[in-house]
């Protein structure tokens, strides 16, 4: 048996902070190089009330410091989780114009869920291996929030991942 780093590599995409969105947010960009797919869950905590929303927005890059970033389609779902739901949106694509992830019923715990395939990272932006997510705050509301990188489909599978930062 094999662990789930043995087919991937998770990298933290921003830590845990209170009011997250605040000025707006972009992530740490990771490399699609050696995997197929990069997926960013967006884990928030508190809210202050309802109404929060915020236009997510995915860009395609060259290296890890975001040059040339464009903005590309990608697909996304959210769970408005508890201890006893864990029931999650259809998969649905998104436009390079991003998309509003609006809770407007003060549901803290919410997952949000960003994917995009290499090849299209590629294909949004010649020589683009890297990707990044933009967040920005439409509504002036606090939110804790946290994010992590899942890749997934290693293209050389091994005991330690490759690193995705660099």
């Amino acid at each position: 048996m094999t662990d789930i780093l043995n087919r991937g590599h998770l990298v933290a995409a921003f830590y845990p902070v209170a009011d997250a969105f605040a000025a707006g947010l972009t992530t740490d960009a990771v490399s699609v190089a050696n995997y197929a797919r990069a997926a960013l869950l967006i884990d928030t905590g508190a809210i202050e009330d309802a109404g929060v929303s915020n236009i997510v927005t995915v860009e395609a890059c060259t290296d890890a410091a975001g040059t040339g970033a464009v903005a590309m389609a990608f697909k996304s779902r959210v769970c408005l989780s508890s201890t006893t739901v864990d029931t999650w949106s259809e998969l649905t694509a998104r436009t390079a114009a991003g998309h509003n992830f609006a809770l407007a019923n003060a549901v803290a715990n919410a997952k949000w869920y960003v994917e995009v395939d290499a090849d299209e990272v590629a294909a949004a932006l010649p020589g683009g291996k890297f990707v990044r997510v933009k967040v920005a705050e439409t509504a002036n509301k606090t939110i804790t929030a946290s994010g992590v990188w899942i890749l997934s489909e290693a293209r050389f599978p091994s005991a330690v991942p490759v690193t995705a930062i660099a």
